[in-house]
């Protein structure tokens, strides 16, 4: 994925197992993600990886992730915070608000405007929140 995110324009760092989780100085787990991707004054996609099946906990704990960046970077009044599920089944559920879910359907579209040299469309195509 951080090929792909690499490919669209996005900057990615894959954090690993190591420091996937965030915590608080006391050890409180408050979100988590695999990678970080930015785009220079614009976004940051907090990006969580998923093949098995949706995770309720593990969506909650990006949303959270979310929440914080945001509040963390709240005087960045433009840059956007969005976190991102990527997964390669196809999403037929509801999405919790706030959260970007990229399924199978998505990423064949990105795949796609990479290939036509349309690398804008392609990052685009990660934040959008229609279904």
């Amino acid at each position: 994925m951080a090929w792909l995110l690499s490919l669209a324009g996005y900057n990615p760092l894959h954090l690993g197992k190591s420091f996937e989780k965030c915590r608080t100085e006391t050890g409180f787990e408050f979100g988590s993600a695999d990678i970080i991707a930015y785009e220079e004054n614009e976004r940051i996609l907090l990006v969580d990886c998923d093949t098995g099946p949706i995770d309720q906990n593990k969506i909650q704990r990006l949303i959270e992730l979310g929440n914080f960046f945001s509040e963390c970077l709240k005087e960045y009044r433009g840059l956007e915070i969005i976190p991102v599920l990527i997964t390669p089944k196809e999403f037929t559920g509801q999405p919790k608000k706030g959260l970007r879910i990229v399924d199978c359907r998505y990423l064949k579209r990105i795949l796609e405007e990479i290939a036509k040299g349309q690398q804008k469309k392609a990052r685009a195509i990660f934040c959008e929140f229609g279904y």
